[in-house]
């Protein structure tokens, strides 16, 4: 039986990679450029592209895919542990995963990510593949979070109808989509990996191979029963011996092995956020983090990741999220001899809107300077305030000193208070942006250990297209 691919033996040159966080992460899409890398020019790229019906044909020349090259370590030889194929490092890697406790693993994957000497980068599939799991995926647009379709496909190259749903206000329809259930404990994939194995209990299967997408990549450990992977895995084997059928599954997002980092790594924001104004220093005050961690990596470890990511993103926007907390701060001192009730008020509400934000995104220069010019604009609204109030009797020598009076005692409760605000969302954004770079390194391992099963089983990335 002919199978959906065929090798192409011609060498392909080592492209320039980037690896891309993507927006599930970050809000947008990151990039982090790789000082080099690509697959050895002896090295075939195996072509796993399906044969699809003439009503679906391959959209444009194949997607250029490249391999990470061997490390040197222990000679470049590859090791097989429980059936996956690797170097020492990610062998010990994986079973430090398999047995350890998430901090622990954690560690593991930092010392990888910094100490590997060969490329790390997205693996995406070719494109008439890519844009099957595109067309499908735009179906459910609106979807958040998890979720995972499957889509089978006849000998004969058309698709398997029969349990797909109706696309809402449309005659179309498209795969049936699954959402993880009982708060976590079935995966979105599980009830997939049940129909995959009702194929496999047949005697004869009409299908030549199953396109399986997941938001996230599929998880590598979780409570109770086995991974995803190492059931997607050993389903994929077992249809493949004895229906000669193939998997391949697409995924948008890095899950990692168990999820998310974010609890697990320290703070640190962006940059200092110090302003100097009129030969006074304020920074950001003692920051206690209200999160609950309960394990961090130490700083030390995890510095030059940061270092690395800080580089990339340092002028990338982030959000800071509406502000609900206000420092106490007292203007009565400075009001008094002012008799107008509603001078006091309106000069209450301009203050109480300098300790106000809205949900904004900016770079922390852009922050810092935002953040001068609420207190400017403050400064001005109060001095007009006071000045034109036909109301108070403040003389001209009185305003001025009032004004300098005011401005110096806000200065000293806004500028540290501001400062933290900036440092506290840089730091949650670095801590996202960390973890997306660790989920995806850790993913990225994961994927390269199953290169040599490829001829049944392709797991890699899915390229967005728009519509």
């Amino acid at each position: 039986m002919m199978l959906p691919f065929e090798d192409d033996t011609s060498p392909t040159p080592a492209p320039e990679i980037s690896q891309r966080i993507h927006a599930s992460c970050t809000g947008d899409p990151r990039e982090f450029t790789a000082d080099s890398g690509g697959r050895a020019m002896d090295e075939p790229e195996r072509d796993t592209s399906p044969s699809i019906a003439p009503d679906h044909q391959p959209y444009g020349d194949v997607c250029q895919v490249c391999e990470p090259a061997t490390p040197c370590v222990s000679g470049g030889e590859l090791v097989v542990v429980e059936g996956i194929k690797g170097t020492f490092e990610e062998m010990d890697f994986l079973c430090t995963f398999k047995m350890s406790s998430k901090i622990e693993s954690l560690k593991c994957i930092i010392n990888l990510e910094t100490n590997a000497n060969y490329l790390k980068e997205n693996n995406y599939h070719k494109n008439d593949i890519n844009s099957i799991f595109n067309k499908y995926i735009n179906s459910n647009k609106n979807q958040k979070g998890q979720f995972a379709f499957m889509i089978l496909i006849n000998k004969d190259g058309s698709y398997d109808k029969d349990n797909w749903d109706t696309i809402p206000n449309s005659t179309e329809k498209c795969p049936k989509m699954y959402k993880p259930e009982q708060k976590g404990e079935i995966h979105s994939e599980d009830k997939i990996f049940d129909l995959l194995n009702d194929i496999l209990c047949k005697r004869d299967c009409p299908f030549k191979m199953a396109l399986i997408y997941s938001f996230y990549t599929l998880c590598f450990k979780r409570h109770n029963k086995e991974s995803c992977h190492k059931q997607a895995v050993d389903i994929a084997k077992k249809l493949y011996e004895k229906h000669k059928m193939t998997i391949f599954i697409g995924c948008s997002e890095p899950w990692g092995i168990n999820g998310p980092y974010v609890k697990n790594l320290p703070y640190k924001p962006l940059k200092d956020c110090t302003y100097t104004i009129e030969s006074q220093t304020f920074r950001s005050n003692e920051i206690v983090s209200k999160q609950e961690r309960k394990e961090f990596v130490e700083k030390k470890l995890i510095d030059p990741i940061y270092k690395k990511v800080i580089h990339e993103i340092q002028n990338k926007p982030f959000s800071m999220v509406k502000i609900t907390d206000k420092p106490k701060y007292f203007l009565k001192p400075f009001l008094k001899n002012i008799n107008n009730p509603k001078t006091i008020e309106t000069c209450h509400n301009i203050v109480s809107n300098l300790f106000s934000c809205q949900i904004i995104s900016k770079n922390v220069d852009d922050f810092i300077n935002h953040g001068l010019e609420k207190f400017e604009k403050c400064k001005e609204k109060i001095y007009k305030l006071l000045s034109y109030d036909a109301n108070n009797s403040i003389d001209e020598c009185d305003l001025y000193n009032r004004n300098q009076e005011i401005s110096k005692y806000l200065s000293n409760v806004f500028f540290p208070w501001w400062a933290t605000k900036v440092e506290s969302a840089s730091s949650t954004f670095l801590i996202k942006e960390t973890s997306c770079l660790l989920q995806r390194s850790a993913a990225n391992h994961i994927h390269r250990s199953t290169k040599d099963i490829e001829h049944y089983f392709v797991i890699r990335y899915v390229k967005q297209q728009n519509n």
